[in-house]
């Protein structure tokens, strides 16, 4: 049986047998999130065209969502969050890795749930300030610069290097995919 043929056939009674530790909410949550299509199709592609140097990820994804009612309530909840995360089956293995990853993003969603979307992204960004750096750290960067030449960031304004915003407008743009 496939990751995808366990995915349309596992219901809440049958995770429950699987995964003890399941109570009947979180059954039903896992199995609703088994359940999407957007997940099987997932599983299915992982399947067939499994990640270079991760020939298992369908069965591990499938194992680990059984396991994780929590984040399936999340994506359930979210079909922005579902949609990003099915399209990305690594990123979401990583995530259902990581209780502490899916405790934070819980609390991001439910700040947003709380405040709104437009608050929470309206928000100023944290001050980035220089990480502090012992003498020892100082000596060994300082050896690493060329005969007088000094490092640079490709495509990076220095003329523009004290200005928050081209700085963050850098960094987005270096996400954007």
């Amino acid at each position: 049986m496939t990751p995808a043929e366990f995915a349309a056939e596992a219901d809440a009674s049958m995770l429950r047998r699987l995964v003890p530790s399941l109570d009947e909410p979180a059954a039903h949550a896992v199995a609703g999130l088994l359940g999407d299509d957007r997940v099987r199709t997932t599983l299915h592609d992982t399947w067939h065209t499994p990640p270079k140097g991760e020939p298992m990820l369908a069965e591990t994804l499938a194992t680990q969502l059984a396991h994780r009612p929590d984040l399936a309530q999340m994506i359930l909840a979210s079909p922005a969050l579902a949609g990003s995360l099915t399209a990305r089956p690594r990123t979401l293995h990583d995530l259902a890795s990581h209780q502490q990853a899916i405790d934070v993003l819980g609390e991001v969603l439910d700040d947003i749930a709380q405040r709104g979307a437009a608050a929470v992204a309206g928000e100023a960004p944290a001050t980035v300030r220089p990480t502090p750096l012992n003498d020892s750290q100082r000596r060994l960067s300082a050896s690493f610069t060329h005969a007088g030449e000094r490092a640079i960031q490709p495509g990076f304004d220095l003329e523009c290097r004290d200005d928050p915003a081209y700085r963050a407008n850098y960094r987005a743009e270096m996400f954007r995919f």
